[in-house]
């Protein structure tokens, strides 16, 4: 039942249709929080080639609008859009172990009421972690694409919970914390495989169990 949960929530977030609709948009995370947002007429989602992101990084979704202006606000301004339940984070300014991840947005969901929870390419000191892990699979370019591609099995999940441009990665030690106070939940999530606990499917999947996952405030 788990597995299929999972597998459920994993083609939900890696399936990236061209989306068409109105959408909304905040210049900073206090905006976002206090509820200020520009509506967007027309809001184009389109998903990035994995080759895109191997050349040059960054998050999975180019978010256009056909109007030049508007688009350049969106890749160079805004930071976070909102499309029906959904968050869209601009990664371009945003860094993790002094990293940066790149330009475009990576998707995302209000967690925990004030914080973000958002899906991205694994960066800093784990992104050498996981790579081997995978090359080990797909030989060592293979393994590369893989960590550059942001894909939701091989990719982070990161907490946004600021005007910081510094964003924290969710560790199995982040998780094991926040499920301390249901042991029963602790105790199933400790058992499972350690490649298996960073994955965001299954972060996302406790997070729900949690009820920590709440739609946009818009």
């Amino acid at each position: 039942m788990i597995f299929k949960k999972a597998l459920l929530l994993l083609t939900f977030l890696t399936v990236a249709l061209p989306l068409f609709s109105q959408g909304k948009y905040a210049l900073s995370y206090s905006d976002y929080m206090n509820n200020q947002w520009t509506t967007i007429d027309t809001l184009h989602i389109k998903s990035r080639s994995a080759i895109s992101k191997m050349l040059s990084g960054g998050g999975d979704f180019k978010l256009l609008t056909g109007d030049k202006r508007i688009d350049d606000l969106l890749k160079n301004q805004a930071e976070i859009v909102a499309y029906k339940d959904t968050l869209y984070v601009n990664c371009r300014s945003l860094r993790c172990e002094k990293m940066r991840f790149g330009n475009w947005y990576a998707r995302g969901f209000r967690f925990d009421n004030d914080k973000i929870c958002f899906i991205a390419m694994t960066i800093g000191r784990s992104a050498n972690e996981k790579s081997g892990a995978y090359g080990a699979y797909f030989g060592g370019i293979g393994g590369a694409i893989i960590s550059a591609t942001g894909q939701i099995e091989y990719g982070s999940c990161y907490i946004l919970t600021s005007q910081s441009n510094e964003v924290e990665r969710i560790s199995s030690e982040y998780m094991e914390n926040l499920l301390s106070d249901s042991l029963k939940l602790k105790k199933e999530y400790k058992a499972l495989n350690s490649k298996k606990k960073e994955s965001p499917s299954v972060i996302l999947d406790y997070f729900k169990k949690l009820q920590l996952l709440n739609k946009p405030s818009i």
